[in-house]
This record gives structure tokens, C-alpha cells and sequence, in this order.
């Protein structure tokens, strides 16, 4: 892989969340199968899908009980790398690297045994995919929807090992600007330097101030939501804007505020939209859409999630059982406070005539 070798820069740089996508590609090839999960993330009793195979820089096949073949191929003409590996040796190494994501006090020896393994015989190079996609993996599934016919999905790789992960990171990208109104220049100098979020805005509306949502820094995330319902950008700034004045921390706590507030207006019978909009944006978020990135409305991670279990399980939201991935998501995440200085937002500043603050999303899993 993509690390050093030859001192302990391999052990100082071990990265749990990005270690947990190697450890994927051999337990799914030792075990050829994943559980499949219900909305509370436990798997359902019974339930698995079959794996024939993974992609992911090669070309991986289980061809039964015992072997696994691996393929790469740098031309259509010739493999350059094949490999023929026991799934028995697979399932050893898929345990040693399991130990090592929970022990913090690794050392070199037992990671570079592990990282030479995966890259000599499996020919895995990279150790992580790149951001910019939400795929981090492509399995070969035998679907029973479609008479059992291997067919290749794109997953998306989440790991409870080590910290709890980030569904949306924030950025530039997912800052929002809000217009402070009827405040005084003593009022914005207290928010800028005393007290929490909370203290603050609630100091802001005791003096009469109004904070009223004016855009997102970045067009393109403002479209993205658009794509999908042209009033979640609305929503999303105001489930931001209720985070920061302590109005919930859950993304279920968030909505149930929205609700009771009813910022777009909506009818009383039509109050669960921003529950179903949330939701949307939610799974999307998880699948394909990026903030930075124009979106087509076209999900990268084909197949679902894979969550890697704080046991070591894997578990699969595959892309059959969506409503159940929905309600996950929905019932898993919560808002955050990403740090303040390296994001540049939090404070009161004056654009021309206007009193601005600007404030940042972050998403992350509850474990």
C-alpha cells in the first residue's frame, strides 16, 4: 500500500476509519457472505447476501469453498498481477488486522506483516479510495431479484471501529450565511467573544435581534439539495441554525423542531415532509452527493452501506431495503460543532451593510 516502509511512520500514520476498508476486502472474501441489516443497524436473523467477488484496484473472485483468484490488469491483453489465495489464509489475516484496529498499542512488525499480505497477494495497493466518491468498494452480489445473477454494486464503507464517523464533513462547501437584523454594534461585539453558541443567540433574540437565512457559500451545495426538493436548502439552514441555538443535537431531535416551528409554512397535515425531505437528503448524502461536486441525481454507492461493527461484523444496507437505510440514517446522526478556526465561521461580520454570521454543517454517526 501507500505507506512507509522500514520504520514506524506505518504504525505513527495507522488509521483506524481507513484501515477498516482493507479489512472489508478480506473478511468479505473469507466469508462470502455479509449479514444483512434492519433499521436499527442489527442483522436480521437469516438474512445474508452472497459474495461472488470484489473490485477494488483488482479483480477478486471467490471461485468456491477454498480459493479465491486475484486479477490485475494493467491492458486488456494480459493480466498483470494473478494471485490464487486460500480463503482459510484470508480469514487469518482478516482476524490478525481486526486485532490491530482495536489495539492501540500496535507495532510495526505486526502492521507491515498484514500490509505485505494485502499488497502481495491480493494486490492491493491503495489503502483507501479517494474522497471525492462515496464508493469505496464495488462487490460482486448474487441478487435474488434477479434470479441470483452476480451483479457488481458499488458500497460505500462506514467503520464503528475506533471514532465514530462522519456522514457529511464540513468545508467551504457547507458553510451558510445568515443576515443579522436590528442588532446594535455592543450587541454583535457579545456574541462575537462571550459565551456559547447557545448563550449567545439566545442573548441575540433577547435584544431584538433577527437572524434570517440569506444563502449557502457554496452555489453548487445549494443545488445539489435542489436537485432533490427545491425547499431543502430552507430546511437545511434552519435545522443548521436550530443546532447552534441548542434546539437538538439528533438529526430526530432537529426535525421534530422544524416541525413544531414549520419554517416553510407547510399545512398542518403536511408536517412530516421535513422528516421525509431530511430523510432524502440524508441517504443521497450517503450514496453520491458530495457539497463541492454538481450533482445528476445519480448515486455513487449503487448497492448501500457496509457498516463494520464495533465486533468486527460487517453489515450491509443493501440498495433493496431503502427504507430501512432511511430510518437508520435518520435515527443515527447528529449535527456537530466542527472547530471554528479552521472552518472560519461562528462569528458576526460586516458585509457592506449587512451584519453576516456564518455558520458550518457537519454530520456525523452517533457510533
Amino acid at each position: 500500500m501507500t505507506t512507509e516502509a522500514g520504520d514506524d511512520k506505518l504504525v505513527d500514520k495507522f488509521n483506524v476509519g481507513e484501515w477498516s476498508e482493507p479489512y472489508v476486502v478480506l473478511k468479505l472474501l473469507g466469508d462470502g457472505e455479509v449479514s444483512v441489516l434492519d433499521k436499527d443497524g442489527t442483522p436480521r436473523p437469516g438474512e445474508f447476501l452472497r459474495i461472488a467477488g470484489i473490485v477494488r484496484e483488482v479483480l477478486a473472485d471467490i471461485l468456491d469453498d477454498r480459493r479465491v483468484i486475484v486479477e490485475r490488469r494493467e491492458s486488456e491483453k494480459a493480466p498483470a498481477f494473478v494471485s490464487m489465495v486460500s480463503r482459510v489464509e484470508i480469514k487469518s489475516v482478516a482476524d490478525r488486522l481486526l486485532a490491530l484496529l482495536k489495539d492501540s498499542q500496535r507495532t510495526f512488525g505486526e502492521v507491515r506483516t498484514v500490509d505485505t499480505f494485502i499488497q502481495r497477494r491480493l494486490g492491493l495497493l491503495q489503502l483507501k479510495q479517494s474522497s471525492d466518491y462515496k464508493k469505496d468498494i464495488e462487490v460482486r452480489v448474487f441478487d435474488s431479484i434477479y434470479g441470483n445473477r452476480p451483479l457488481l454494486y458499488g458500497f460505500s464503507v462506514k467503520s464503528e471501529l475506533g471514532h465514530a464517523p462522519t456522514l457529511l464533513n464540513a468545508s467551504g462547501s457547507t458553510r451558510l450565511n445568515y443576515v443579522i437584523e436590528h442588532a446594535s454594534p455592543d450587541t454583535i461585539e457579545a456574541f462575537n467573544t462571550d459565551g456559547t453558541f447557545r448563550e449567545r443567540f439566545e442573548a441575540l433574540s433577547s435584544y431584538g435581534a433577527q437572524i434570517v437565512f440569506r444563502d449557502f457559500n457554496s452555489p453548487v451545495f445549494c443545488r445539489n439539495l435542489a436537485v432533490l426538493d427545491d425547499s431543502l436548502p430552507r430546511i437545511v439552514a434552519e435545522m443548521t441554525l436550530a443546532y447552534f441555538k441548542g434546539k437538538g443535537r439528533t438529526v430526530a431531535e432537529l426535525a421534530d423542531f422544524l416541525k413544531f416551528s414549520n419554517p416553510c409554512g407547510y399545512p398542518k397535515d403536511c408536517l412530516d415532509f421535513y422528516e421525509i425531505k431530511i430523510k432524502r437528503m440524508l441517504r443521497n448524502v450517503a450514496l453520491g452527493m458530495v457539497p463541492a461536486t454538481p450533482w445528476d441525481d445519480i448515486d455513487d454507492a449503487t448497492g448501500g452501506y457496509l457498516i463494520v461493527k464495533d465486533t468486527g461484523d460487517i453489515g450491509a444496507f443493501y440498495i433493496h431495503n431503502r427504507r430501512e437505510f432511511d430510518e437508520y440514517l435518520f435515527r443515527s446522526t447528529i449535527l456537530e460543532t466542527p472547530s471554528r478556526k479552521k472552518h472560519g465561521y461562528g462569528f458576526i461580520e460586516k458585509e457592506g451593510a449587512y451584519s453576516v454570521l456564518r455558520l458550518a454543517l457537519q454530520i456525523r454517526f452517533t457510533k
